[in-house]
Order: C-alpha cells, then sequence, then structure tokens
C-alpha cells in the first residue's frame, strides 16, 4: 500500500489475494514504478486486486478461484509496454476480469503496445471480462476462449472494448509460435449496455491523448484530455479521458494546483452526474482532507443512486482507515456495507484492506513470495540501435550472456565475470549488426536462459 513494488520471477499460492496493490504508481515513458513481471499467482478470491494504481504487468500467469484480476477506482495499468507483448494469462472461475471506474490498457496495436493477452472465464463461470463506468477499454490483439469473442461473455455498463484485432487462437496453446502473425484476426468492437456511442472525432482525440501520455509528452494530453471532458459531457469516452487525467496530473505532480483548478471549474450541468460526482471526491482527496466524510455524505444525499452508494461508502471507509484511523467509523461502515450490500465487490475489498491493516499493526505478512528462476529480458524489443538487457541470477558465481545470430554464431560477448546473487543491467549496441532477429544467451549457475530479440532499422 503507497508503493511501488517490484515483483518479478515469483510464486505466489494458497492466498485469498494474491497480490493487492493500493495508490502504487507507474510511469510508461519512464519504465519507472510500480512492475509485476514473469510471476505466477493461484489464489481463493482474486489473483490481482489494484486499487487507484498503475502497475506495468507482463508475462504473468494470473488465476483465481474467484475474479482473475480485480482493477477499480481510478486504476490505469498497462498489460503491455511500447515495442513488445503482454504475454499475460488471466483466468477467473467467476470472472477473467471486473474493472470499475478505470481504464486498464491490454493492447493497443496502433502504438505498438502489442496484447497477446488471454482472458478467460471458466466454461461455467460469469463473464470474461466485467466493465463499469470504465470509459474505453484498449484490448487489441488478446483471446478471449475462442477463436470468434463470444459477445455474451461481456458485460459492459458505459463502457466500450475495443478488441481489434482479436486474437484467433490462444497464444499459450500450440500455435504460440505464431506470435507476430495474427493476419486471420476478427475485427470487432463491442459496444456497452446503455450509453452513447462516441464519434470517430472523439475517439480519434482520446486514442491522441493517450499517444501522448504514453510517450512523456504530458503538458499536451493534459490539455486533450480536458478539452474532451468539456466538450463531449455525455460520452462515455470522457470517463477514459478523466482517469487518463488523474495519471497525468499525479505524474506531474500538480494534483494539489493544476488538478483541483480545473476539478473546481466544473459543474453538474456540464458533466454526466455520475464523473461529476467521481471528480468532487478527487477534488475532496486533494484539497479537503479534513472535511473528506461530510464531502462523502453530501455526496450520497445529492446522488442517492444505488450503484453509487457502495462506492461513496468504501471511499469513506478508506479514508477512516488509512487517514484518520478511526477504527470504530471503520467498523460502522463495514457494518453497513455489509448488510446493505453482501455480495458486492467492494464489500468483500473492504474486508480484505481492513485484514490486511491488522496483520500490519501486528508485524506480519500476508504471503510468503519466493523467486523461483533467473531473469533475462530487455527493454526496448524491437529496438534501435541499443537496447538494454535485464538479467538477475539467484545462485551466486560465473554469468555469460552472449548475442547470437540466427545460424548460431556469436556476434558479440556482453557479460563474462563473476556475479552475486542480485539483478544487473547491460547495454547492447548494435550499431554494426544488420536487422533481424538474434537470441540472446545466458550461462549461469542457474542454468540457461534464451530470449528473441529483433532488431528493426
Amino acid at each position: 500500500r503507497y508503493t511501488d513494488p517490484y515483483i518479478s520471477e515469483c510464486n505466489i499460492s494458497n492466498t485469498k489475494v494474491g497480490i493487492y496493490l493500493d495508490n502504487a504508481e507507474y510511469q510508461p515513458d519512464m519504465e519507472e514504478g510500480a512492475k509485476i513481471l514473469n510471476t505466477s499467482v493461484s489464489s481463493g478470491l482474486t489473483g490481482l486486486d489494484l486499487y487507484e494504481s498503475s502497475a506495468k504487468i507482463m508475462s504473468c500467469n494470473i488465476e483465481s478461484d474467484g475474479t482473475g484480476i480485480s482493477i477499480y477506482s481510478n486504476s490505469f495499468p498497462v498489460f503491455s509496454r511500447s515495442m513488445d507483448y503482454g504475454l499475460n494469462r488471466i483466468t477467473g472461475q467467476d470472472l477473467g476480469m471486473d474493472i470499475s471506474y478505470s481504464t486498464p490498457l491490454l493492447g493497443y496495436k496502433e502504438i505498438e503496445y502489442y496484447g497477446y493477452n488471454s482472458i478467460t472465464k471458466a466454461e461455467e463461470g460469469e463473464y470474461d471480462l466485467m466493465a463499469n463506468e470504465a470509459g474505453t477499454i484498449y484490448s487489441q490483439e488478446c483471446w478471449w476462449g475462442e477463436s470468434t469473442p463470444n459477445t455474451d461473455h461481456f458485460s459492459l455498463q458505459n463502457s466500450y472494448l475495443e478488441y481489434e484485432p482479436a486474437l484467433t487462437y490462444d497464444p499459450f496453446g500450440d500455435t504460440y509460435q505464431n506470435i507476430g502473425n495474427n493476419n486471420s484476426a476478427k475485427s470487432a468492437r463491442i459496444e456497452p449496455e446503455g450509453g452513447d456511442n462516441p464519434t470517430l472525432s472523439l475517439k480519434d482525440k482520446y486514442k491522441a491523448a493517450l499517444r501522448k501520455y504514453l510517450s512523456g509528452e504530458l503538458s499536451e494530453a493534459r490539455q486533450m484530455c480536458r478539452n474532451i471532458i468539456l466538450s463531449f459531457p455525455d460520452s462515455a469516452t470522457t470517463f477514459s479521458s478523466f482517469y487518463l487525467l488523474l495519471q497525468i496530473e499525479g505524474k506531474a505532480g500538480n494534483r494539489s494546483d493544476s488538478l483541483n483548478g480545473f476539478l473546481g471549474s466544473i459543474n453538474p450541468g456540464n458533466l454526466k452526474k455520475k464523473l461529476y460526482l467521481l471528480a468532487k471526491i478527487k477534488l475532496a482527496e486533494n484539497s479537503q482532507p479534513g472535511s473528506y466524510p461530510q464531502v462523502i455524505t453530501g455526496l450520497q444525499n445529492w446522488y442517492p443512486d444505488t450503484v453509487m452508494a457502495p462506492y461513496l461508502l468504501f471511499k469513506k471507509l478508506k479514508y477512516y482507515l488509512d487517514i484518520s484511523k478511526n477504527k470504530d467509523s471503520v467498523e460502522v461502515i463495514k457494518n453497513q456495507l455489509t448488510v446493505s450490500y453482501p455480495h458486492h465487490k467492494l464489500t468483500r475489498e473492504a474486508k480484505i484492506l481492513i485484514g490486511m491493516d491488522e496483520l500490519q499493526k501486528r508485524g506480519g505478512n500476508s504471503v510468503s513470495v519466493i523467486p523461483v528462476k533467473p531473469v533475462l529480458e530487455n527493454y526496448p524489443n524491437p529496438f534501435n540501435p541499443s537496447t538494454t538487457i535485464r538479467y538477475g541470477i539467484n545462485i551466486p558465481g560465473e554469468v555469460k550472456i552472449g548475442i547470437y545470430n540466427i545460424l548460431g554464431e556469436l556476434v558479440q560477448v556482453l557479460v563474462n565475470e563473476e556475479k552475486e546473487k542480485g539483478i544487473y543491467t547491460t547495454t547492447l549496441n548494435a550499431n554494426r549488426f544488420s536487422s533481424g532477429v538474434y537470441i540472446c544467451r545466458m550461462i549461469s549457475a542457474d542454468g540457461v536462459l534464451v530470449r528473441k530479440i529483433m532488431l528493426l532499422r
């Protein structure tokens, strides 16, 4: 909670919640912040739980008897990175992925954030993906359990699912070697159950803002998002722009000035009520922490909507738990959630949070995280003309890393020395190499690791 963890090469099992991130941040343009890589999770309730968190999630196997991944409350995770494949396998017995008031990036081919993620439920489960007030969710080149995605396996409220093109095969099945060759992919876009269909110009505006954000051009992205919010108040895509704006302001460090000024200038006549309510919650968090419970109570009275009611209760519980440390108020709200919304996901989240808080006070750990194998990866990939090789070993000893061409000939030695247990980086400069595929091979006391890298000029 309130940290940016780096979780890599781990095996997490036999837990109610595999990984829980609360207010973690990740900067795509800098490759800095919370990351979950090459990790296997098997849990009872939720594999990965993200609350107001950004993170990079790649090459993970996340399974749960309940929901594979739960993403909610202004979270903006990315399940890939520029010029690379996500390769996450996400499955839940009930739900593959549950998204509320957040906009994850599962795959966006147009800006070279390749998906190749598998998001599925069990045969008897509810949905592959459920989204509520999520705006536009980009999930291009992902696998949904069938060669032609079954739209009955999606539940979308004021949300759009862009999956063009969709993978026609399971990237973790027998045709895994076809990665990058998805010519037969089906193009489609799932429309929401209710809400307005955004115009093409609005979609293009949001895509442009997203591109700017991912490339680190925050000032331009900020202004684009603000223009969308004020110019298209009745569109579901406005929610995406709002969530993206919160990420941009956070990265720019202007939450107390720039964002507050913008939020304070809008009124309920200019936005959908739900979006206005979310804006006022964020404004209260930033500038009125002492009166936050009163602000939430006022919003509850102003908009007694059954969909938003548990969300407002949960936000108040978070304040009493994290800020004021008011145990009695926490218990009161937990009971309200339990009685009024016994099966709601936020009731479950509240109980998890309270349990984690008690565990931290006792100085305990909720899970045992055990490194299971060495690391070998590079970024960016493809690259031109240089790429960073990140490698790690668990057993101290001699480490050799070499680059080979497709004929198996050694073309460059990168590392040949003794190393202690840990994570290291080195740089490959390929100025004298021809374009094409190369093999990066690491030999250590842990064994042999091989990674395919691509030079594109």
